[in-house]
């Protein structure tokens, strides 16, 4: 399976996950690695995803400059920016970072909390 189909996958996963947390779901279709949603209270959030095929690995800075990017897009629609990781190996797990601290960290990795998954 290629990363982008993988992604888009994981896109569908996610936005499963955020409906069943009460969200509504907006996913950007020409963009698969983007999910908006609003939760209950009409918070607008935007979702980055992440496919990790290592664990933990570094940012490089085409994927910070991106993030930055994002986080621009996320902040002139008044909208709460994240990072999700899926990371496959040592067990399937995803990890939901503000982009400010992801960039800040400049790595991620899920050997701290993550959200068990198996979906």
């Amino acid at each position: 399976m290629d990363r982008s189909s993988s992604l888009g996958s994981f896109a569908k996963e996610w936005a499963t996950y955020l409906e069943g947390h009460g969200h509504s779901v907006r996913q950007l279709s020409r963009a698969p690695k983007i999910v908006t949603s609003r939760n209950g209270q009409g918070k607008l959030y935007r979702w980055v995803l992440w496919q990790a095929e290592r664990d933990p690995f570094l940012l490089a800075p085409s994927d910070r400059r991106e993030i930055r990017r994002q986080a621009r897009l996320g902040k002139s629609t008044n909208a709460r920016t994240y990072i999700v990781a899926r990371f496959e190996e040592p067990t399937c797990k995803v990890i939901v970072m503000p982009v400010a601290k992801a960039l800040k960290a400049k790595r991620l990795s899920p050997d701290k909390g993550g959200i068990p998954w198996r979906y």
